[in-house]
This record gives C-alpha cells, sequence and structure tokens, in this order.
C-alpha cells in the first residue's frame, strides 16, 4: 500500500503531514491553555465563539477553492498540462480575491445586524472590526496551504503551518492577554509571514503566466472553477457552522458560561480531528493523481483500508478520552472547567464520526464536480438545526450535536460505496462528471 510505504513520495508525504499535524496538535494545545487559564471562563467563551465564527466568514472568502486548487491543479499536473495548472492558480487567486473583497464590504455594510451574532456582544466594533482581519488572516494562510498541496510540495505545505503555528504561539506567550490583542497579533503575523512565504512562488507563476496564458484562458479556468468552488463554498460555510451554530445557540438560549463549557468539548474535539484530516490532505491530490491514470483500483485499496484504521483510531482515542475526562480537562484547561466533564463525555463521541468524514470527503471531491458532500453537510445541518431547535438543556444540545455528525457520516459512506461505483460503471471523465 502506497500510503504506507514511506520509501515513496507519497509515503513520505504522509509522514511528513503527520509529524507535522501532530506538532500543530501539541502546540494547540498549549496555545488553549495558556488563552484558557488567562480569559477565564467568560472571555474564553467569547473567544471560542469568535474562533469558530472566524473560521465561517474566512471560508465564504475562500469560495470553495481550498478544495479547487489541489484538485485541479493535481489532475492538470498529472495530465502533464502546466500552463493549464498555472492558470488554474492565478484564477483562483482572483476569485478569492474578489469575494473576500464582498465579504467585508458586507460586513461593513451589515455590522450592526451581524455584531452580536458573530463576537456575542454589541457596542464593541473595534473587535468586532479586528475578527473580520483575523477571518481574512484565516482565509490568505488556507489559500497558501491548499496551493502547495496543488502542486504537491508536501515539504512547504507542513513547514508552512509549522512556522504560522509557531507565530501564533510566541505571540500568545508575550503580547498583552486582552483578547483584542491576541487576535489582531494573529491577523497581522499571518498575513506578513504568508505573503513572505508565497512571494517567489507566485512571482514566479505569474511572470509564466504573462508569457504562455491569454485573458481568454484565465477566463476559461474561472468559468471551470466558479461552479465547483461555489458548491463547495456552500459545502464549507455549513462544515465550519457546524461548530459555530452551537455556540451561537448555546450563548442565545443558555448564556456565555454554559457557552465556555460546551465549547470546551468541541474544542477537544478540535485538538484530536486534525490527525484524522491530516491525510484527507494527501488524499485529494492522490486521489486526482490517480483518477487522471484512471486508477481506480488503486484509489479504492487505499481508501479501503484506510477506513478500518480510521475507525478503530477514533474508537481508541474516543475511549481513553471518557475514561480520564477530567483529567483531560484539567491538562488541556483547568479545574475552572471541570464542570464540563458531562458534556465532553458526550461531545467527545463525534471524532469517530468526524474521523469517517474527514477521510471520504476529499476522495469524493476528487471523483465528482457533483457536490455531493455539499449535500450531505445540508442535510446534516438541517437535522442539526432541528435537533438544536427541540433542545432544552446544554445537554441535549450536545446529543443533538452528536447525532447530526453520525449522519454526516453515515452519508459520507453512501456517497463513496454507492455513488462512486455507479460512477464507475458509467465510466464518465472525472472532470465532465456532473
Amino acid at each position: 500500500m502506497n500510503l504506507l510505504n514511506f520509501k515513496s513520495k507519497l509515503g513520505k508525504d504522509v509522514a511528513v503531514t503527520f509529524i507535522a499535524q501532530a506538532f500543530i496538535m501539541v502546540t494547540f494545545f498549549i496555545v488553549n491553555k495558556v488563552l484558557s487559564n488567562t480569559f477565564g471562563v467568560e472571555m474564553y467563551g467569547q473567544y471560542s465563539l469568535i474562533k469558530k465564527n472566524s473560521a465561517v466568514i474566512s471560508m465564504v472568502m475562500l469560495a470553495g477553492m481550498g478544495i479547487a486548487i489541489p484538485r485541479f491543479v493535481a489532475y492538470y499536473k498529472a495530465k502533464a498540462n502546466p500552463t493549464k495548472a498555472n492558470s488554474i492558480i492565478v484564477s483562483s487567486l482572483i476569485i478569492v480575491f474578489l469575494i473576500s473583497f464582498l465579504t467585508i464590504i458586507l460586513a461593513l455594510l451589515f455590522s450592526d445586524q451581524l455584531e452580536n451574532l458573530i463576537i456575542g456582544v454589541k457596542g464593541d466594533l473595534k473587535l468586532y472590526y479586528v475578527t473580520l482581519i483575523y477571518s481574512l488572516s484565516i482565509c490568505i494562510s488556507a489559500f497558501m496551504y491548499s496551493f502547495y498541496r496543488g502542486i504537491g510540495d508536501f515539504l512547504k505545505f507542513n513547514t508552512t503551518q509549522i512556522v504560522i503555528q509557531i507565530l501564533i504561539l510566541m505571540s500568545c506567550l508575550f503580547v498583552n492577554k486582552h483578547l483584542l490583542d491576541v487576535l489582531l497579533w494573529w491577523s497581522l503575523l499571518t498575513i506578513v509571514a504568508t505573503i513572505i512565504i508565497v512571494y517567489k512562488d507566485f512571482a514566479r507563476i505569474f511572470k509564466e503566466v504573462r508569457k504562455q496564458i491569454r485573458k481568454a484562458d484565465l477566463k476559461d479556468s474561472i468559468n471551470e472553477l466558479l461552479p465547483f468552488g461555489i458548491t463547495r463554498l456552500f459545502g464549507d460555510f455549513i462544515l465550519f457552522s457546524f461548530n459555530a451554530l452551537p455556540l451561537i445557540f448555546s450563548n442565545s438560549e443558555f448564556g456565555i458560561r454554559q457557552t465556555a463549557f460546551f465549547s470546551v468539548g468541541v474544542m477537544i474535539t478540535n485538538m484530536i480531528t486534525p490527525l484524522f484530516g491530516f491525510l484527507g490532505m494527501v488524499l485529494l491530490p492522490y486521489v486526482s493523481e490517480q483518477l487522471a491514470e484512471e486508477n481506480h483500483r488503486k484509489i479504492n485499496s487505499s481508501v479501503n483500508r484506510l477506513m478500518w484504521i480510521y475507525i478503530v483510531l477514533s474508537v481508541v482515542l474516543t475511549v481513553i478520552v471518557v475514561l480520564f475526562s477530567e483529567f483531560v480537562i484539567q491538562m488541556l484547561f483547568s479545574t475552572e472547567y471541570l464542570e464540563s466533564s458531562a458534556i465532553v463525555r458526550v461531545l467527545i463521541w463525534t471524532i469517530v464520526a468526524q474521523a469517517v468524514y474527514l477521510l471520504l470527503r476529499n476522495p469524493i471531491d476528487a471523483v465528482s464536480k457533483f457536490p455531493l458532500n455539499t449535500i450531505n453537510l445540508s442535510l446534516s445541518f438541517i437535522v442539526m438545526f432541528f435537533l438544536f431547535y427541540n433542545s432544552g438543556s446544554i445537554t441535549q444540545l450536545g446529543y443533538s450535536y452528536l447525532i447530526s455528525n453520525i449522519v454526516l457520516a453515515l452519508l459520507s459512506v453512501i456517497s463513496w460505496y454507492f455513488v462512486y461505483p455507479k460512477f464507475l460503471s458509467k465510466k464518465i471523465n472525472p472532470n465532465k462528471f456532473c
């Protein structure tokens, strides 16, 4: 199995990515420990709300290009068409710039209506504006990560993530421990570091584009990217709303303190799930390349074996957290958050469902332009919204969150094991499938 053959390029990419994601997870633990102790329960609840909402805003700005870039660039590179790959990169940058600009303008125009929803309070425009800058920084760094995934440079992909995470950790340790200051420093350091890192690579690409590509080619690439990206944009919006909606609903119904306790469970889950998401980062370009070469048996074999590994590993990690929940909370947060132990033991089971979804979402996007993931996310989100509306306590809210994640995992399994075989039987060009 190439994924476990560490002498192959794919095996090396997997190994490097795993090590990098493990390092990032540890720094995430440290950052969370520092902030949860510094902010206190209420401010930590607001920080969690802003962090989740910023992720939602950044995904809108990214306009689905985080998936489109590694998918299309890897595909055209495998087809030995570097000119088209460069056209895709520049076109995606144009799309992200325009959508980000429009998003910021709309957020400023409707600040009165959005302020309380996004930052949890009204009358703090400075924090609201900084949250928008923070969202933009997440978008810019995510674009950079997708770019390096697309061109297959996983060493840079992982190195850049480590650099950004170290900068965040340093700023968290040394800057003034006010929420606004922390977010502002994170934003500025991320934006500056990203520009410095990608400058030479993008300068080279733009130089090649000016020589080889016409405006009509860019227009064709934009027309190819937009339908794929916009459908994924809606899916990304829902995906990140999966974590944001529970906090928004909890803050509205049960107050910021209960929201802080709920966010502890969500945060612990989010600390662990990157261990399962990292392989998907490698799988999307890998499956796209294999698809271009029509190696469908290799694709199925790799995904099937990984499915069992993911399920077993996620169950083991979940059971460990359940058995030692109070110790985990004290280690990652403090004794002040022990009240959240009951809700943590419920929410932590979402790791299993998320592991299945995180494994399958990238291969699903690679094999088809049809937005299966978006449909799955939409249906799961409807289930979540209905269950939240009928939740009368924070515990019921936790079970609602868990059930909706299980629905998402089951829909992903159906999409991969029933829809993909039908696609193969029709023998349709994957770049035309819709």
